[in-house]
């Protein structure tokens, strides 16, 4: 999308107004061109948008899922000449009550860091730490969705298991168990930190489809000696990529599309995270977008018989798109809605639940650090492996 897009006068009072009739705190511009003439107009899941009587409804183009934009005004343009998007900025005051307003403050403070007294005197008896007897699960995952279980515990900034015993724990058995191995992270920028660190570990050649070199751009990672392929793509919409820029739609593809796109044969691992950019919508959206994804994964799961798919939950974070992010405010919920869309499928879709390990690390940002993905790589690792 060229620089000279602005927003109409009407874009802009819509948005105004928006925020207090629709079900989000944040919005996407849809940038339409075609030739010498450019627009942007207010997108939703909803089609409800203040300011336009005429909507595109591209269920189409979004697997069947809610989304609308308005339908550019200026001659010449249509529906189908959607090409890019861009974020718009929160607007102050939010359309949240004075009591909401609080409560959303005393979610977000960051954890207080206190020292250990002086006069606290610990013991320690020597010994080994408590290794779990059973190995990371083979094809029974029904006890990765147990939310009410702690999952480990940090020494050292270094992730020690306690639901199951590690099988794989370096970069050389890495290479041995991803052999023949394609791996397809689809979610948003937490996933490509994942990536950024498998990369690392595998030593694999990186490949960037052509085009902008930008962040959000669709990346893969190859290395042909043990046939293992790895990508990267940012989930369909809402997704809230860039405030500064135009990303092109291509850069952006559904979920389910992606499910629907592994072939029949083959061992493939597909990663699917769902949580920052939903925050900021209506859970209703989170919820349907699950529900359809759950459909495209047993389709996946009843045609390829190698297939592997899981499911990463929420991580606490208390900083990044205020006021959603609230440490322990909007996680739980979003935890739940996704256990409970694919329940009756537990046993075929693994869980990647890091809540306990975020919290123990007392994680703040939105983005956590590199440790802590290092770890839930590790954990990834353990259950590709193990389902080698």
């Amino acid at each position: 999308m060229n620089a000279e897009v602005t927003y109409p006068r009407e874009t802009l009072r819509a948005y105004f107004y928006l925020r207090h009739v629709s079900k989000c705190l944040r919005y996407v511009a849809a940038g339409f061109f075609k030739g010498h003439v450019s627009e942007a107009t207010l997108c939703s899941p909803f089609p409800l948008i203040p300011g336009y009587k005429n909507l595109c409804n591209f269920s189409d183009v979004t697997y069947g899922n809610s989304w609308y934009c308005g339908r550019p005004r200026k001659l010449g343009l249509t529906c189908a000449d959607w090409h890019s998007v861009r974020d718009m900025e929160f607007t102050r005051p939010f359309a949240l009550s004075d009591v909401d307003m609080s409560l959303t403050e005393q979610l977000r403070k960051p954890p207080l860091l206190r020292l250990i007294p002086s006069t606290v005197i610990l013991h320690v008896d020597k010994g080994t730490p408590i290794r779990p007897e059973k190995a990371c699960p083979g094809k029974h995952f029904q006890d990765t969705w147990q939310l009410d279980r702690p999952r480990g515990y940090f020494l050292h900034k270094q992730w020690v298991r306690s639901d199951c015993r590690r099988q794989w724990p370096d970069p050389p058995t890495d290479a041995a168990c991803l052999t023949n191995t394609t791996i397809v992270f689809t979610g948003d920028s937490n996933f490509l930190s994942w990536f950024v660190i498998l990369k690392s570990r595998l030593g694999c050649e990186l490949v960037i489809e052509q085009g902008t070199t930008t962040w959000h751009r669709p990346r893969s990672c190859v290395r042909a000696d043990v046939n293992f392929h790895m990508s990267w793509r940012l989930h369909g919409f809402p997704n809230h990529p860039v405030s500064d820029h135009w990303a092109p739609r291509s850069d952006f593809l559904e979920v389910t599309d992606q499910l629907d796109s592994v072939p029949d044969r083959g061992r493939y691992v597909v990663a699917i995270h769902l949580f920052l950019h939903y925050s900021i919508h209506h859970y209703s959206v989170l919820y349907s977008r699950l529900l359809a994804v759950r459909k495209a994964a047993e389709s996946l799961l009843d045609r390829n018989p190698d297939a592997l798919v899981m499911v990463r939950g929420p991580h606490t974070a208390y900083s990044g798109w205020p006021p959603v992010l609230g440490g322990d405010m909007a996680g739980p919920l979003m935890r739940e809605l996704t256990v409970r869309a694919f329940r009756g499928v537990h046993e075929r879709v693994l869980y990647l639940d890091f809540w306990d390990m975020s919290t123990a690390s007392e994680n703040s940002e939105f983005h956590p650090e590199l440790y802590i993905n290092e770890a839930m790589v590790q954990v990834f690792l353990d259950h590709v492996c193990s389902n080698s």
